[in-house]
């Protein structure tokens, strides 16, 4: 039984399949947070609102 070669980091490390899951999901999950993260600080100051704000020119 020969295994299929796969591309990246995993195959030049000799770490179990367990770790390599593991890791594979904390940095999914750590990129999800993130985005998260990034789009609530945009979304605190206006800039992902997709509205135009006007600004009064008067005194």
């Amino acid at each position: 039984m020969s295994t299929v070669p796969v591309g990246g980091y995993s195959n030049a490390l000799a770490w179990p399949v367990w770790l390599e899951v593991l890791l594979a999901l904390l940095v999914l999950d750590l990129a999800i947070w993130v985005q998260h993260v990034l789009f609530m600080r945009c979304r605190r100051c206006g800039g992902c609102t997709g509205s135009i704000t006007q600004i009064s020119t008067t005194t």
